[in-house]
């Protein structure tokens, strides 16, 4: 069997996150086309997770979604939300397609916010086996005690790296990797190249929170990575040419790696 990736784009890569519901086409349209030229030179077997950007968090602070919908009125905006997360979606599965890639949506609404259902799952497992990039992202999901809840892509990830024990994680973001501080907010932050897993606790404290981001930001990655064990974890910045493309293939470039 074929090696598998798990790999996550992150909505401020695909997205411009201070701009309600505003995608970062050339981004998209460049990402689309490392993806495939990875592919075609190594043939791995491959899950894309993207997150909603934009098109999410912004939405979910609109409607006040972070912690639960229980009125009439929030249960419409989840809807909407669910509805935005899903238009980005489209967008980035076709701009997947129009560059080759046999690429489909397998996500849904019926999904609790701690897993996925066995639908889900058994299609991403199906798309595995004949070589077709299954997509998820990150949206609205129900919950049993509130309603519905934003559902972050990098959970999923922690959620599909227990269930498939990828070769490797790669998460593309718009930061150089993990540093010892936020490098949004200071400018002695230091980049750290390569990190234990364990390490990781550690620095919880230190990385900020994204003022738009309702699923915590890079401190939100750092506690779901945190979670996993025993997979190679390669952190990179996506709107940096080429980086995410040499994550893929193993290649050296600038980020961090944690294992």
């Amino acid at each position: 069997m074929v090696d598998i990736i798990l790999a996550k784009l992150g909505g401020s890569v695909i997205t411009r996150k201070d701009s309600y519901c505003a995608v970062n086409g050339k981004s998209i349209h460049r990402l689309a086309k490392e993806i495939c030229e990875a592919r075609k030179q190594k043939g791995f077997g491959l899950v894309l997770v993207h997150g909603a950007g934009s098109f999410g968090h912004l939405p979910v602070l609109k409607y006040g979604l972070e912690n639960g919908s229980f009125s009439k009125k929030q249960f419409l905006g989840a809807a909407f939300t669910q509805w935005h997360c899903r238009q980005l979606n489209q967008l980035f599965v076709n701009e997947l397609l129009k560059q080759g890639i046999p690429a489909v949506s397998v996500e849904g609404f019926a999904q609790n916010r701690v897993g996925m259902s066995g639908e889900t799952i058994s299609a991403v497992r199906q798309a595995l086996r004949k070589n077709v990039v299954p997509v998820l992202f990150g949206q609205m999901a129900f919950d049993g005690e509130k309603g519905a809840m934003p559902f972050s892509g990098d959970r999923k990830i922690a959620l599909l790296a227990t269930i498939l024990k990828p070769k490797k994680i790669v998460f593309g973001t718009d930061v150089d990797g993990i540093f010892d501080e936020d490098p949004k907010k200071s400018k002695k932050a230091k980049l750290l190249e390569r990190l234990q897993l364990k390490k990781l606790y550690g620095i919880v404290k230190k990385v900020g929170e994204s003022r738009n981001d309702v699923s915590g930001g890079m401190k939100g990655k750092v506690l779901e990575l945190s979670r996993l064990s025993q997979t190679r974890i390669i952190v990179v910045n996506a709107l940096k040419p080429k980086r995410f493309e040499k994550a893929l293939l193993g290649e050296k470039t600038i980020g961090t790696i944690i294992e």
